[in-house]
């Protein structure tokens, strides 16, 4: 009797534990309509992706395990590569940082882009093999190689701006201009650049701002999608334009790049507001 007893307790303990465990940890479900999520520091979160291209931020000290990620994803861990050990279990690859940041996502046969806060690398499995970058990861952790490729620099100027009629078209605009700098040795090619979401849902359609982008560095006299080393896009920031949609909105945009061993990466730009007044008075 005294042992089933003991049992009894044993097992009430540890169910007590699993529930404990269990509502501390954040369950979030991405859509189609909201596939964004953040992570926040201090928070356990476990998030179903959508079919759709899902962006996860993962704050410094949070812990996220990602299930349910076919692919064409951004994950942006705000902490630096160097911080991180990998490893994988099967295709799971397992980010675990000396800051308490914590990362579990699966690899797939479509680069997803895992951006930290000193560069971005693709994670992949190409030929058998899951890659972060060219680094290969096995099952024993391992410290994340040196990040060679560093995030290019997109900003606006303003990047607060308030819409002004254009009584000639009849039409509230935003005007602002932004720069590209890229911070890296060696010259990167742009292979697709425009609003990040909507990039992000089909970038396909993206690769179509990019002669908008041409026409820019032809006007600076580089007459090509490629951004020099340690270098601006243009010397002058690029003029641009939309028309004002009702209420204020913040978004960003970015760019995706290829370094000189043919990887794929994508930089973002800071935030950039939006603002409409209620009048044209």
């Amino acid at each position: 009797m005294k042992n089933v007893i003991t049992l009894s307790i044993g097992l009430v303990l540890l169910f007590m534990v699993a529930v404990e465990i269990h509502a501390a940890q954040d369950i979030i479900v991405s859509t189609s309509i909201s596939p964004d999520t953040i992570v926040t520091t201090g928070s356990i979160a476990l998030v179903y992706g959508s079919s759709d291209a899902n962006q996860v931020t993962i704050e410094n000290g949070a812990e996220a395990e990602l299930i349910n990620f076919p692919g064409n994803n951004i994950i942006t861990i705000q902490s630096d590569s160097s911080l991180f050990m990998v490893s994988r279990s099967g295709a799971t690859a397992t980010f675990e940082g000396a800051d308490g940041t914590f990362l579990k996502m699966p690899a797939t046969t479509t680069s997803q882009s895992i951006i930290f806060d000193d560069g971005s690398k693709s994670l992949i499995i190409d030929s058998g093999r899951v890659l972060l970058d060219n680094q290969m990861i096995d099952s024993t952790p391992t410290a994340i190689t040196e990040n060679s490729v560093k995030n290019l620099a997109i900003t606006f100027e303003p990047n607060d701006v308030t819409a002004t009629w254009n009584s000639s078209y009849g039409e509230w605009f935003n005007y602002f201009t932004y720069r590209v700098f890229n911070p890296n040795d060696f010259p990167v090619e742009v292979v697709a650049w425009g609003q990040f979401n909507e990039c992000l849902s089909n970038i396909e359609e993206c690769t179509v701002d990019l002669s908008n982008f041409e026409d820019w560095l032809t006007s600076c006299g580089e007459g090509s999608l490629y951004i020099p080393a340690k270098g601006y896009a243009c010397d002058n920031y690029w003029w641009n334009y939309g028309y004002a949609i009702d209420g204020d909105v913040t978004g960003n945009y970015a760019i995706w790049f290829k370094d000189n061993n043919g990887n794929v990466h994508v930089s973002v730009s800071e935030d950039l507001t939006l603002r409409q007044p209620s009048s044209n008075d």
